[in-house]
Formats: C-alpha cells, structure tokens, sequence
C-alpha cells in the first residue's frame, strides 16, 4: 500500500497508527459494499471533453475557465440525491436529468436530442442557451 506520493505505508509511520486506529470504521464502510447500491436522484452531465470545447477570449482569466454549478449545491442541500452520468448513459437512465447553463453548450445535437426527449429540468441558463 502506497501514499498519495506513492511512497510505501512502511516508510510513513504516521500513516501506518491512523490506518490502525481506524480500522474498525475503515471495514464497516468497506462491509457496506457502496459499489453494489443503486443510485437515485436526478443526474448531472459529466461531458469528459468539456474542456476542450470552452471558449476563451483573448485575455481570458483562469476563472473564466470553469463554470458553477449551482444546481448541485442547492439540490444536494435539499436532501435531492444526485450522481453524474455520461450524456449518452444519462438519455437512457430513466433519471431527471439536470441541464443547466454549465452543461447545456458542451452537448452536441445527438447527445441532446435522447435528453431532451426524457425527463430534464431546465435552469433560465440552460433554456436561454437554446433559444434561436
């Protein structure tokens, strides 16, 4: 087992007590088997070529490089479970896909057509980014 700079636990004795001390906690989590539970709540797009399709100004500063995503905070903050999915793997969910002004632009027309067939809330960002 290796640390976040892969140097071996053995050479990390600190590590080594924190790994000890919680060992009861650690296996209870791992006996959960979170892989193995169902996801419900509505979806957010994770578009892994998002980066490569934002549009810069000239000067553009570091922060106009990301958007927020506002959804995600409130929602999450209203007890609305939510979990990220591909485009693709979201239009066939059967979830409410969240479209909002931070992913809207970055789908393409094939991606979008399945998801706007199914069930999808709009954010004001969202709707005004496909108007005409």
């Amino acid at each position: 087992m290796n640390d976040l700079d892969a140097s071996p636990i053995e050479e990390e004795p600190g590590c080594r007590i924190l790994l000890q001390k919680n060992k009861t906690g650690l296996q209870a989590l791992a006996d959960l088997t979170l892989r193995d539970w169902v996801h419900d709540g509505v979806v957010f797009i994770s578009d892994a070529k998002a980066a490569r399709k934002v549009q810069l100004a000239e000067n553009a500063k570091f922060q106009d490089m990301g958007l927020i995503r506002h959804w995600e905070d409130f929602l999450l903050q209203m007890g609305i479970g939510a979990f990220y999915l591909s485009p693709e793997a979201a239009a066939v969910s059967g979830k409410i896909v969240v479209l909002e002004g931070y992913t809207a632009w970055c789908l393409s027309d094939s991606e979008l057509k399945p998801l706007l067939a199914g069930k999808v809330l709009l954010d004001g960002a969202a709707w005004f980014f496909f108007q005409p």
